[in-house]
C-alpha cells in the first residue's frame, strides 16, 4: 500500500500544509484503479509541482547576439542570482 492510498492523519496534515495544496487533489482519476486505489486515480506529480511554482523568475540581463551561422543565432545574457 503507497502513502497515497491513506489520506493524512493530523500530524501529517500540516506537513502537506507546508508543501502546498494537497497532493491528492492533483490526482487523475482512472476509471482502472477505482476500488485498487482509495483515490480512483494516480497522483498527477507535474501538477502538483506546477502549482507549487507560483513566483516568476527575475528577469534576465544584457541579452545579446553572440553569434550568427546560417540559420542559427547564439544568444548570451546573465541570470539573476537566487
Amino acid at each position: 500500500m503507497s502513502w497515497i492510498d491513506q489520506r493524512p492523519d493530523d500530524a501529517m496534515a500540516g506537513a502537506f500544509e507546508a508543501i502546498g495544496p494537497d497532493p491528492v487533489a492533483t490526482v487523475d482519476p482512472k476509471p482502472t484503479l477505482v476500488g485498487a486505489m482509495s483515490t480512483g486515480g494516480r497522483l498527477n506529480v507535474r501538477r502538483l509541482i506546477e502549482s507549487l511554482d507560483v513566483v516568476p523568475p527575475d528577469p534576465i540581463t544584457g541579452l545579446q547576439v553572440d553569434g550568427v551561422q546560417g540559420d542559427r543565432v547564439t544568444l548570451r545574457w546573465v541570470a539573476p542570482a537566487g
